[in-house]
């Protein structure tokens, strides 16, 4: 009688279980990676959105300083000039209408 040794390999989950080990941890890694970026990124944003603050009051505190400053010039030079202010004032009126500015276009 002859016996015949029949061998059934086995297929081998070896290799898929390391390859998912292997995303696992990268996935694991990545998520952690990408939390923190965004973390850092809300931090720095919220820095930026105070320098911004800071930088636009000093830009209103140097307007302010230009327009006192500007209409202390415009005295000064009004004092040279000998011009003094009145009291009654007179505003520039056109009588004749024209094309641009008459009543009947309205």
């Amino acid at each position: 009688m002859k016996t015949i040794v029949a061998i059934i390999k086995q297929p081998s989950y070896g290799f898929y279980f390391n390859v998912g080990i292997i995303l696992f941890f990268a996935l694991v890694f990545l998520y952690m990676y990408f939390l923190s970026m965004s973390v850092v990124h809300v931090v720095l944003r919220k820095e930026v959105i105070q320098k911004v603050g800071t930088v636009e009051s000093d830009i209103a505190m140097l307007e302010a300083s230009y327009i006192d400053a500007q209409h202390k010039v415009s005295n000064k030079i009004a004092a040279l000039e000998n011009f003094t202010e009145t009291e009654a004032k007179i505003f520039v009126s056109r009588t004749e209408s024209t094309l641009v500015l008459s009543d009947t276009a309205r």
